[in-house]
């Protein structure tokens, strides 16, 4: 069986091999609003990530999958933005018919 593990900074999100020697089997660039990672099964990770390096902009809940050793990632749903727009999110879950997430900021 084969161990993976993902990892995040404030500008990446890697998921990485444990097989043998470490190794990354997926990435993606993104700016981060909390390095919280929430998964998804047993390849694919959640994270909270905004258009703007700054916290402010769109901020959407994006994945992270490694199936088949490759790499995919895309958008699971945008947040609506608050009224002053510069709050940051902390996701907490996923759930089959919802996003579990907070504002702070």
């Amino acid at each position: 069986a084969r161990s993976n593990v993902a990892i995040a900074t404030q500008q990446r999100v890697m998921i990485l091999s444990m097989a043998g020697s470490i190794s990354i089997i997926a990435e993606v660039d993104a700016f981060l609003t909390c390095a919280t990672l929430t998964p998804i099964g047993s390849h694919c990770v959640a994270f909270s990530a905004s258009t703007s390096s700054c916290g402010g902009g769109i901020t959407r809940i994006m994945y992270l999958s490694c199936l088949q050793n490759i790499g995919h990632h895309g958008i699971i749903s945008t947040l609506p933005t608050p009224g002053q727009g510069k709050t940051k999110s902390l996701l907490a879950a996923i759930r089959p018919d919802r996003c579990i997430y907070s504002n702070f900021g």
